[in-house]
């Protein structure tokens, strides 16, 4: 997926995540197995896997103490399209 995206389309991940969670599908089970997808990846070096580790552990906790997960849940993808392309 992430590989799909370019930094510069992030509005259409956006557009995405809102389509999800308005239809009250549960976008934790959905980000856990892109987080299984990106660590089982051989391409992707193994500092780029830490820090996708340390960026679901962040948002995982500001997501749970929110009230608007929306934002959150963007402010993820955001950041996991950053790493990947860096």
């Amino acid at each position: 997926i992430l590989s799909e995206i370019r930094a510069n389309s992030g509005v259409a991940a956006r557009n995405e995540i809102y389509n999800l969670n308005i239809k009250n599908i549960k976008l934790t089970k959905i980000f856990k197995n892109i987080l299984i997808k990106l660590l089982e990846n051989p391409k992707i070096q193994n500092d780029k896997k830490y820090e996708f580790i340390k960026c679901f552990t962040k948002y995982n906790e500001r997501q749970i103490n929110s009230y608007k997960q929306q934002i959150h849940y963007e402010a993820l993808c955001m950041e996991l399209i950053h790493i990947y392309h860096k």
